[in-house]
């Protein structure tokens, strides 16, 4: 062992004080990261609401569905973000519904009426699901759905748009990943929502909505994945607009911007 006091002894003591930090880190980002990227509220609608739907193999999904009025107009597969379910989101789906757009958002395990703990594979089997509502159940075509994710179901869009499925990509307040939003940098092998490495495998059109005075996720995470993305892209700061209050500031901004990205996709 070094001698007490010398400077390899010294260099042994930062490195294990730095290698017990990392493990307390890993520590707690396996066992407490869902907890912590997952905070479904109280269900906000029932079961026996206008448009309510439940999918799945066991119908243990649910969700809120509106089927396009207009001919030629696009379904928004709508991935809803944290602390809130598919009821909370029925204004903002009001407003594209207004334009003659269909929109489906469904429910994540856990929130909403959907059965089972949420965690980042729930996330993934729920979209998978409402994508085959949608496509095999209600007869919409790929080509006419628009994958939608806010904030953190920017990771479950994200995950549809890299399996191919959809015509479009639109993530609003996004992030690099779940752990990048406290870590800056990826530190840990098991983050959520790895967004920015998909990014790379992802083909079809992107639009990146973000404000630029977002204090939950930071606009760089937004210009991340836009630079990342090799397709066909466009991006929309918002100035001044933060995470929570998107809606009421931008609203008609962000309906115009989706309404414009779709009629330039390729059909």
């Amino acid at each position: 062992m070094f001698k007490k006091g010398s400077c390899q002894y010294r260099v042994y003591r930062v490195l294990r004080l730095l290698a017990v930090g990392y493990g307390t880190l890993m520590l707690f980002a396996c066992t407490m990261a869902d907890r912590m990227i997952f905070m479904p509220p109280p269900a906000s609608y029932s079961l026996t609401d206008e448009g309510v739907v439940q999918f799945g193999v066991a119908k243990e999904f649910s969700g809120i569905y509106r089927p396009a009025s207009e001919a030629g107009a696009p379904t928004l597969l709508w991935a809803h973000g944290n602390a809130e379910d598919a009821g909370s989101v029925g204004e903002v789906a009001s407003l594209f519904s207004r334009q003659g757009f269909g929109v489906m958002v469904y429910d994540y395990p856990g929130y909403g009426h959907s059965k089972g703990k949420p965690n980042e594979q729930g996330a993934y089997r729920s979209a998978d699901a409402a994508y085959d509502f949608l496509t095999k159940e209600q007869g919409v075509p790929p080509e006419m759905i628009v994958l939608v994710g806010q904030s953190v179901g920017g990771g479950s869009a994200s995950y549809l748009a890299e399996e191919g499925k959809g015509a479009g990509l639109v993530l609003i307040s996004p992030f690099k990943s779940a752990f990048r939003v406290i870590t800056k940098v990826k530190v840990l092998p098991w983050d959520r929502f790895d967004n920015l490495k998909r990014m790379g495998k992802i083909e079809m059109p992107l639009l990146v909505i973000h404000g630029d005075a977002d204090e939950v996720i930071p606009h760089e995470h937004g210009i991340a994945l836009y630079e990342k993305h090799s397709g066909p892209k466009e991006m929309l700061g918002l100035k001044g607009v933060g995470h929570n209050d998107l809606w009421a500031l931008a609203n008609q901004a962000v309906v115009e911007a989706i309404e414009e990205f779709w009629s330039r996709i390729e059909r």
